[in-house]
């Protein structure tokens, strides 16, 4: 069984609540600060680790705080910025190999800034080995930052670098430019989120829609995140196309329709199998084929929440 799971101060608690007539497990707890092995004096970040579960046998679904922890490289607006042909984990109808991070698109020389507070570990080009790229001239003009509790943000194809190995930044610092070094097509930035160990491990990655902060919608409200687990009671997963379908308050039809693939065989260290962020708040249909047929599934999204959904494929 594949599971989500945090870790919150205190207790956790769950009880039932009814949207529209649909009753689904919430639970909401604080998460907890975790002591970083190496800790750096500014600033510290909350990252949680291991353990809430979401028992699709009880729930079609649950809302769980998320973990959007860090902020947009590019102070631009996410919903435009992020790639949705060649999305993490994706590989682009078999084009190209799985995507470790995602792409954001921008034009040449837009300032790049700090997503979180930390220690610049990298800031070079990878024409020689960087041990943070999996083979050289690859990211290019590229830089990564350790910040507390083992996570890693790298930031590449960059124009322009600002910033030097062992300089310790704080969040919203300018560390470099949009570019396109590197095997780049057209200028953008690639960002990734790494977990454990030095950063160095290039399948570590973790999908960055999931540590990013949350778009607001034009009221001031958050939006949500949705991320989808499959078991399929075999020891490896296998690549699936989902339909994700959103239905305005009494909307007999969706007014949205996003395609969704859900990540390669065994693809890196992660639990899930798919993620979407920035999803307005309301009614979503998910839907899928296995041997059972055409498989649909009605949830929720909750303004700055994490909708958790698990399917088991028959």
């Amino acid at each position: 069984m594949l599971i989500l799971i945090f870790v919150y101060r205190g207790s956790a608690h769950v009880h039932a609540t009814a949207v529209r007539g649909v009753s689904f497990a919430k639970r909401t707890t604080p998460q907890s600060a975790l002591v970083a092995s190496a800790p750096i004096s500014e600033p510290v970040i909350s990252i949680p680790i291991p353990p809430q579960v979401c028992n699709p046998l009880e729930s079609d679904y649950c809302i769980l705080d998320g973990n959007f922890i860090l902020q947009n490289p590019l102070k631009s607006s996410l919903v435009d910025s992020l790639s949705t042909t060649y999305q993490y984990g994706s590989t682009e109808a078999d084009k190209r190999e799985p995507h470790h991070g995602v792409d954001m698109a921008s034009e040449l020389g837009v300032p790049v800034y700090a997503s979180a507070g930390g220690v610049v570990v990298y800031a070079d080009n990878d024409w020689k080995d960087s041990g943070y790229s999996p083979r050289r001239r690859y990211y290019g003009n590229s830089i990564v930052i350790r910040h507390e509790n083992d996570l890693y943000t790298l930031y590449g194809h960059l124009s322009r670098i600002l910033v030097s190995a062992g300089q310790k930044v704080k969040v919203g610092d300018l560390i470099g430019e949009v570019g396109h070094t590197g095997v780049a097509i057209g200028s953008h930035l690639h960002f990734e989120v790494r977990r454990g160990g030095d950063g160095r491990d290039y399948f570590s990655t973790q999908n960055p829609e999931l540590w990013l902060a949350l778009e607001k919608d034009r009221n001031g409200a958050a939006l949500g995140a949705m991320v989808i687990f499959l078991d399929i009671g075999m020891p490896h997963k296998v690549q699936r196309n989902l339909v994700v379908e959103y239905f305005p308050v009494d909307a007999e039809t969706p007014l949205r329709f996003i395609p969704i693939t859900t990540y390669p065989n065994g693809f890196e260290h992660n639990t899930e199998d798919a993620a979407l962020s920035n999803l307005s708040p309301g009614r979503y249909r998910i839907t899928f084929n296995d041997s059972a047929g055409v498989r649909h599934r009605w949830v929720y999204i909750e303004s700055g929440k994490l909708t958790q959904v698990n399917f088991i494929v028959k």
